[in-house]
């Protein structure tokens, strides 16, 4: 199933704890911000821990949850990728460089 994503929707970032820090597996909200920062977060700000990225859920308002790393992974290269980051800048349209 595909869904459709805003990158500019809020969403709510929840983060595992480690099992070290909390022996119950509990999700805490990190922060709300829009979907695109949420993904930066995931995929660059938690580079260096991949428990927490491996982890990481994104709960949207408008569909279901993004609860795997891979699909956040998809999304941040939509965004952020050297053609959506592009894209999204205004620099290139349809394929072109303007």
């Amino acid at each position: 199933m595909t869904h459709v994503y805003a990158a500019n929707e809020m969403v709510d970032l929840l983060a595992v704890r480690h099992p070290f820090d909390d022996p119950e597996l509990v999700a805490v909200r990190v922060d709300t911000m829009p979907l695109d920062q949420a993904t930066a977060t995931v995929v660059e700000t938690w580079a260096g821990d991949e428990f927490r990225q491996m982890n990481a859920v994104i709960r949207r308002r408008s569909g279901p949850s993004i609860d795997s790393f891979e699909e956040i992974k998809r999304l941040y290269q939509l965004n952020f990728g050297s053609v959506g980051h592009l894209l999204k800048l205004g620099l290139i349209g349809f394929g072109l460089f303007i």
